[in-house]
């Protein structure tokens, strides 16, 4: 029976450390959440087209489904949908025109939404291009969302909205 070297299982438990460091980066959003008004900054908003403030959604509660790959967030009889490899997409799950664009990174548990979104500005006559932000973090069971958004006057709105998890997920 031969020996495994020193190298050998050096090189292993790197392989490991490294693979556990980034699973540990990656946070599983998935669960029906419900808004939680007595912790949050403002309340919930659902984008719409060319609009940069959005609308109060039909429910303030959240459903959200994570894949590898994608991260759908339902609220109300709104459906967003972000892609979590980096690539910038509509974040309409239907596909549709004058939504934000969105794109996703990880910065340690938190998943960073960086959103840009073309708005007809009438005193500028003119479409420009407004930004914004989501964060979402996940700590012991409470999803925490902060959301900032640039209005066509300049100013930044900046919301935090805290969900519980419910056992409906």
């Amino acid at each position: 029976m031969t020996r495994p070297s020193i190298h050998g299982l050096l090189t292993a438990l790197l392989v490991v450390a490294v693979q556990a460091s980034g699973w540990a980066q990656v946070a599983d959003f998935s669960g029906t959440w419900v808004f939680d008004p007595t912790k949050s900054n403002g309340e919930p908003t659902v984008p719409r087209i060319f609009n940069t403030s959005g609308v109060k959604p039909t429910s303030l509660n959240l459903v959200i489904k994570q894949t590898p790959t994608e991260l759908s967030v339902g609220i109300g009889d709104v459906q967003l949908l972000y892609k979590l490899d980096g690539t910038e997409a509509n974040i309409s799950a239907a596909g549709r025109a004058g939504f934000p664009v969105g794109k996703t990174t990880w910065n340690g548990g938190r998943l960073v939404i960086a959103l840009t979104q073309e708005v007809f500005d009438a005193a500028k006559g003119d479409y420009v291009k407004v930004k914004g932000q989501e964060i979402y973090l996940l700590d012991r069971g409470v999803l925490t969302v902060e959301k900032m958004q640039t209005l066509l006057d300049g100013t930044t709105q900046t919301r935090k909205l805290v969900y519980t998890k419910t056992n409906a997920s």
